[in-house]
């Protein structure tokens, strides 16, 4: 069982880890460094076409290209840094070179611990009774589970990077006001995708929502952030957070059923506040206890070993209604 819900990643905060993330820093750097300079051939000599930056060891002349770059690479590569030219932003992997350079960084990195607690490990797993065939598969697990680890913060290097530059340049094409109106629609996304579903929820119940109060709806889900889906795949939302197995997806649902909880207790207060009529005070508490119902019936569907999970049924309802939410967000920006 796999969960992804918003929050924070939980990283290895091993000196490999670090040691990995600054290597990508300085892979940057020198990428940036190269992509900015003059465009040069592999003699050193001005390229004919000056529009064309090429990284140094990349020439158009594909005969002139080292045996360890593909000619598909190079048509790659010369593509994206065209792209780049014309303002497109670039993530590191992709580019062949740098996405090759982390890789075998990140290969070196993980021979070089295991080498380094070959002795130990083999003595720990020996005083436990393993034999030295069990040993050196654990062994293998380990390394595999620091490259995995080592593949989480090349990831999440990759995220803030992209959304620092995103923001940098909207700070740049913007005014103030205009930065501002974005930022805020940005923000009133969560609470739209909400109410959208709020609103599907209202139907199924044969409840016919006043077209006076669709906005106030709207309204009331934003001004008390009372969210029951999480969203990681904007350019300013919150960082994912995986969680793998019953007890540590228990755990985050569990937490989603108290933050829920805290959340229908919240909007329901400030609708009697500000004079919404029963009928609606009422759905929203519906529809709130059934999201927490739903998160419940996750819980227990974890325990049921015939068939699809119960949680599974409920996180793909869930991922289609995001989706059907996102749609109707695109078709009001339209």
């Amino acid at each position: 069982m796999v969960s992804f819900v918003a929050g924070y990643f939980v990283f290895d905060k091993s000196t490999e880890v670090g040691a990995l993330q600054s290597k990508l820093a300085q892979s940057k750097l020198e990428l940036e460094q190269v992509l900015n300079a003059k465009p040069r051939s592999l003699s050193g000599r001005l390229s004919r076409n000056p529009s064309l930056a090429i990284p140094l060891g990349v020439s158009k002349d594909k005969e002139s290209v080292p045996s360890n770059r593909t000619n598909e690479e190079i048509d790659l590569t010369t593509d994206l840094l065209e792209r780049r030219k014309k303002g497109e932003y670039l993530l590191e992997q992709e580019l062949p070179a740098s996405r090759k350079f982390m890789e075998q960084r990140q290969k070196q990195i993980v021979e070089e611990t295991a080498k380094r607690n070959t002795r130990e490990y083999s003595q720990v797993f020996s005083e436990l009774g393993l034999n030295p065939e069990v040993s050196a598969q654990l062994q293998t697990h380990v390394s595999k589970i620091q490259k995995a680890s080592l593949d989480v913060s090349a990831a999440q290097s990759q995220v803030l990077w992209a959304r620092d530059a995103y923001d940098k340049k909207l700070r740049s094409l913007l005014t103030d006001e205009g930065y501002s109106s974005y930022r805020a629609y940005e923000a009133s996304k969560p609470a739209v995708r909400e109410y959208s579903v709020l609103q599907e929820y209202a139907q199924q119940q044969n409840f016919t929502v006043d077209p006076a109060y669709e906005q106030r709806l709207a309204n009331l889900i934003e001004q008390t952030q009372a969210f029951t889906f999480k969203s990681y795949q904007g350019p300013f939302d919150r960082l994912p957070e995986v969680g793998v197995g019953k007890e540590m997806v228990t755990v985050q649902l569990q937490q989603d059923i108290a933050d829920f909880t805290e959340r229908k207790a919240r909007i329901v207060q400030v609708a009697a506040e500000q004079g919404l009529p029963e009928e609606y005070r009422k759905l929203i508490d519906s529809y709130f206890t059934e999201r927490i119902n739903e998160t419940k019936r996750s819980i227990q569907g974890m325990d049921n070993p015939s068939g699809p999970p119960q949680a599974v049924k409920d996180w793909m309802k869930k991922s289609e209604e995001r989706l059907a939410a996102e749609r109707i967000i695109e078709q009001r920006r339209k």
